[in-house]
Protein backbone atom coordinates (compact mmCIF):
# COMPACT_ATOMS: atom_id res chain seq x y z
CA UNK A 1 0.00 0.00 0.00
CA UNK A 2 1.16 3.60 -0.79
CA UNK A 3 1.92 5.38 1.92
CA UNK A 4 4.06 8.48 1.26
CA UNK A 5 4.93 10.87 -1.53
CA UNK A 6 8.63 11.57 -2.72
CA UNK A 7 9.20 14.74 -4.50
CA UNK A 8 12.61 14.76 -6.60
CA UNK A 9 14.20 17.97 -7.79
CA UNK A 10 17.03 17.84 -10.61
CA UNK A 11 19.30 21.17 -10.32
CA UNK A 12 22.43 21.08 -13.36
CA UNK A 13 25.28 23.21 -12.57
CA UNK A 14 25.43 27.15 -12.83
CA UNK A 15 25.58 27.90 -16.66
CA UNK A 16 28.82 30.25 -15.78
CA UNK A 17 30.54 27.14 -13.94
CA UNK A 18 32.76 25.20 -15.81
CA UNK A 19 34.38 23.07 -12.87
CA UNK A 20 30.65 21.70 -12.20
CA UNK A 21 28.65 22.22 -8.71
CA UNK A 22 31.04 24.39 -7.03
CA UNK A 23 31.29 25.16 -3.51
CA UNK A 24 29.21 28.41 -3.46
CA UNK A 25 26.50 27.22 -5.56
CA UNK A 26 26.37 24.02 -4.07
CA UNK A 27 25.66 26.59 -0.59
CA UNK A 28 22.97 28.10 -2.78
CA UNK A 29 20.94 25.16 -3.34
CA UNK A 30 21.38 23.74 0.43
CA UNK A 31 19.85 27.01 1.77
CA UNK A 32 17.15 27.23 -0.65
CA UNK A 33 16.17 23.60 -0.20
CA UNK A 34 16.41 23.80 3.96
CA UNK A 35 13.83 27.00 3.39
CA UNK A 36 11.65 24.85 1.25
CA UNK A 37 11.72 21.64 3.24
CA UNK A 38 12.73 21.76 6.71
CA UNK A 39 11.24 18.88 7.97
CA UNK A 40 14.67 17.18 5.96
CA UNK A 41 15.77 16.11 2.46
CA UNK A 42 18.45 14.20 0.70
CA UNK A 43 21.03 15.85 -1.68
CA UNK A 44 22.96 13.60 -4.19
CA UNK A 45 25.39 14.89 -6.66
CA UNK A 46 25.68 13.14 -9.90
CA UNK A 47 25.63 13.84 -13.51
CA UNK A 48 23.23 13.82 -15.84
CA UNK A 49 22.71 14.74 -19.42
CA UNK A 50 20.57 17.46 -20.36
CA UNK A 51 20.35 19.90 -23.65
CA UNK A 52 22.82 17.89 -25.62
CA UNK A 53 25.74 17.66 -23.00
CA UNK A 54 26.63 16.68 -19.84
CA UNK A 55 26.49 18.75 -16.51
CA UNK A 56 26.71 18.11 -13.25
CA UNK A 57 23.61 17.47 -11.22
CA UNK A 58 22.22 17.66 -7.85
CA UNK A 59 19.19 15.84 -7.05
CA UNK A 60 17.14 16.66 -4.12
CA UNK A 61 14.77 14.51 -2.53
CA UNK A 62 11.90 15.15 -0.18
CA UNK A 63 9.73 11.76 1.14
CA UNK A 64 6.70 12.76 3.03
CA UNK A 65 3.94 11.05 4.63
CA UNK A 66 0.36 10.94 3.47
CA UNK A 67 -0.67 12.37 0.06
CA UNK A 68 1.09 14.49 -2.74
CA UNK A 69 3.55 17.15 -1.81
CA UNK A 70 2.82 19.50 -4.65
CA UNK A 71 0.55 22.06 -4.80
CA UNK A 72 0.47 25.79 -6.47
CA UNK A 73 2.47 27.51 -3.80
CA UNK A 74 5.20 24.99 -3.95
CA UNK A 75 5.46 24.81 -7.55
CA UNK A 76 5.23 28.75 -7.43
CA UNK A 77 8.36 28.26 -4.93
CA UNK A 78 10.47 26.31 -6.75
CA UNK A 79 10.05 28.65 -10.05
CA UNK A 80 11.79 31.47 -7.98
CA UNK A 81 14.24 28.90 -6.58
CA UNK A 82 14.69 28.19 -10.60
CA UNK A 83 15.03 31.90 -11.21
CA UNK A 84 17.44 32.36 -7.95
CA UNK A 85 19.73 29.62 -9.12
CA UNK A 86 19.81 30.88 -12.92
CA UNK A 87 18.24 27.70 -14.46
CA UNK A 88 16.52 27.68 -17.97
CA UNK A 89 14.97 24.59 -16.05
CA UNK A 90 14.58 22.25 -12.94
CA UNK A 91 12.78 18.81 -13.16
CA UNK A 92 10.27 17.95 -10.68
CA UNK A 93 9.47 14.98 -10.50
CA UNK A 94 6.87 13.17 -7.77
CA UNK A 95 6.11 9.91 -7.11
CA UNK A 96 3.61 7.93 -4.81
CA UNK A 97 5.75 5.24 -2.60
CA UNK A 98 5.56 2.69 -0.27
CA UNK A 99 7.47 3.64 3.41
CA UNK A 100 8.41 1.98 6.51
CA UNK A 101 11.14 2.73 8.67
CA UNK A 102 13.40 0.16 10.45
CA UNK A 103 14.65 0.57 13.44
CA UNK A 104 17.85 0.30 15.01
CA UNK A 105 19.91 1.23 17.79
CA UNK A 106 17.40 2.31 20.96
CA UNK A 107 17.30 5.41 22.62
CA UNK A 108 18.03 5.25 26.54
Amino acid sequence: MLNASKLELYIGAHPEDNDGIGGQHYCHIKHLTANLFPDGFTMTRSEGYWNGGYEDTVVVTVVRQGGPILDELLMEQLGQVAKELEQQEVLVVETPVFTQVVSGIEEE
